[in-house]
């Protein structure tokens, strides 16, 4: 308890960005598609670059900053041709990318900090968890939320969740920490900027989202 209160401020941000984060993140993804959402988070790794520059004194090579001048302008053309006028979705994703920066920010501190990451994941885990919840059935008690989205899967796909959600959340998290021990900020956060790729392929291939001739060449 004495360690987790005299890092409670890195903690909050680190658990508190998560929360925002992937709230704004499910509301955006619902409104404008995974793939152009996964290109609008590039914009953590601008507030990350700016925060790590400023306060943390990580410096970005010449190389790297050129790549991410590059990746940044392609961003904005591929957004502009892509999400149309929903400036909600879009708003609310770019939001989203202020708690995911301040969730990485919080993540290098604690890593720095002696502390176990395989409590700090836990933490993590468990009070979303209850937010999260929280939120569900709120949302449930005023109907806000279809009745088919509410079903149970079968156990096949209930078994690939479990699966998934510990390879993509709780394995990935301890496994950053450890990384972050020794990997500056900027980094991890380079690195980072191949998951809209990713993501886009996916939403084209298996979530039948489509994307323009222009966002292709962007």
């Amino acid at each position: 308890w004495k360690d987790v209160f005299s890092h409670k401020g890195a903690l909050t941000a680190y658990i508190g960005g998560a929360f925002c984060g992937n709230t704004l993140w499910f509301f955006s993804i619902y409104m404008i598609g995974i793939g152009t959402v996964s290109f609008i988070l590039l914009f953590i790794r601008l507030f990350v670059a700016v925060y790590a520059y400023f306060f943390m004194d990580d410096r970005y090579p010449a190389d790297k900053m050129v790549a991410f001048a590059t990746a940044f302008v392609a961003l904005v053309f591929y957004s502009y041709s892509g999400l149309e006028e929903n400036w909600i979705g879009i708003m609310l994703a770019l939001i989203s990318c202020l708690g995911f920066s301040a969730e990485s920010i919080g993540k290098k501190k604690l890593a720095l900090s002696g502390l176990k990451p395989e409590n700090m994941v836990f933490w993590r885990y468990s009070i979303l968890t209850v937010l999260f919840i929280a939120i569900l059935s709120v949302l449930i008690s005023l109907n806000a939320i279809p009745s088919e989205m509410l079903q149970l899967p079968s156990t096949l796909n209930l078994f690939l969740i479990v699966i998934a959600c510990f390879m993509g959340s709780i394995g990935a998290n301890i496994v950053l920490f450890y990384g972050l021990k020794t990997v500056p900020l900027s980094t991890l956060e380079a690195l980072n900027t191949t998951k809209p790729v990713l993501f886009s392929i996916v939403g084209v291939f298996l979530l039948s989202e489509s994307m323009t001739s222009i966002q292709v060449m962007w």
